[in-house]
């Protein structure tokens, strides 16, 4: 049970970071995709960074890992 509720944590926080992959890439600001995905801007902004020390390999897995490994 507890396997599974992590899967689905970690799959809903890997669309949650596809999503904000694509609004990075068109150049929307973290305060802009916060807003449109309706997520906290705190959040938005340390995925943005994350995702600007991976550039240009935009994997939402590895992107989940360094997050999750941030918030140990």
């Amino acid at each position: 049970m507890k396997g599974r509720n992590a899967g689905r944590t970690e799959g809903a926080a890997s669309k949650i970071i596809e999503k904000v992959i694509k609004k990075h890439q068109k150049g929307y600001t973290a305060e802009a995709t916060a807003d449109m995905l309706e997520e906290s801007v705190s959040r938005i902004r340390q995925i943005y960074d994350v995702i600007e020390k991976s550039s240009p390999d935009y994997d939402a897995e590895t992107i989940y890992k360094q997050l999750h490994e941030k918030e140990e």
